[in-house]
C-alpha cells in the first residue's frame, strides 16, 4: 500500500476508469478524425473536402448516437488493458528500484535528489 492509503489494485482500478472516461469523451472526435483522413480526395475530385462536424451530422442522421460510439468496444478493451498493466506495474516497479521510498503521485512527495 502507498502512502496514500491506496493499493495497487485499486490505483489500477482508478486509473482504467478514468481512461475509459477519457475515451467515452473523445471518442465521437477521434472517429471522424478516422473517417475524414479516410476520405481520399483525387486530383480529378471536384466535390468538397468532408469536415469533422459534416461527419459527425451524418452520423448522427444515419445512426443515431450510438454510431457515434460504433467499434468503441476493442479500443474501451484496449484501453481498459493499457491503464491496468500500467498503474498496477508502475508502484510496484519503483518499490522493487528504490525500496526505501515509496511511491506516492503527489507532487509535494518528490523524492529528495530531486528537489532544487
Amino acid at each position: 500500500m502507498s502512502d496514500n492509503g491506496q493499493s495497487a489494485l485499486e490505483s489500477a482500478l482508478i486509473g482504467c476508469f478514468g481512461g475509459l472516461f477519457a475515451t467515452f469523451c473523445v471518442y465521437p472526435l477521434d472517429l471522424a478524425k478516422s473517417k475524414v483522413s479516410a476520405h481520399i480526395k483525387r486530383k480529378d475530385d471536384k466535390g468538397p473536402d468532408v469536415s469533422s462536424i459534416e461527419v459527425l451530422k451524418k452520423i448522427m442522421a444515419t445512426k443515431g448516437a450510438a454510431g457515434l460510439y460504433e467499434g468503441m468496444g476493442g479500443r474501451a478493451l484496449q484501453c481498459f488493458v493499457e491503464d491496468f498493466v500500467f498503474f498496477w506495474c508502475v508502484p510496484r516497479m519503483y518499490n522493487t528500484v528504490n525500496p526505501t521510498d515509496t511511491y506516492t503521485r503527489s507532487p509535494h512527495n518528490i523524492h529528495p535528489d530531486l528537489k532544487r
